[in-house]
């Protein structure tokens, strides 16, 4: 079941896709979906709305690493796209589908906000 993609032979046809804010499942979420993904041989997608930094996952992670960039302020996304590979992240996922925050009536009711507060 094993696969060839961007020159590197994968477990198989699988990538651990960037899901946000992780750690309101699990303190370190990010990094432990890293670090199976590593195990696995297969590639680890941080998303740009991830709980810890792009560094950090870097520092505690050997595997195959990827980052999902949402280019909603433009400085920032110039500062995010010098620090991925410079931590090690081999590949640059672009998501162009989020221009702005959307109305979530979920979010509102739950008073879902960043930084996160747990209540």
């Amino acid at each position: 079941m094993s696969c060839s993609l961007f020159n590197k032979v994968w477990s198989v046809l699988f990538a651990i896709v960037p899901t946000r804010v992780n750690a309101i499942f699990r303190p370190n979420g990010d990094l432990i979906l890293a670090q199976v993904a590593e195990k696995e041989n297969i590639p680890f997608i941080l998303s740009g709305a991830a709980n810890m930094t792009i560094e950090d996952v870097a520092r505690h992670c050997d595997g195959e690493k990827w980052f999902q960039l949402y280019v909603v302020h433009l400085e920032l996304a110039k500062q995010l796209i010098k620090r991925a590979p410079a931590a090690g992240y081999a590949t640059l996922i672009i998501t162009v589908d989020v221009a702005v925050n959307g109305y979530q009536e979920r979010d509102i009711r739950n008073q879902f906000c960043l930084p996160l507060r747990y209540r």
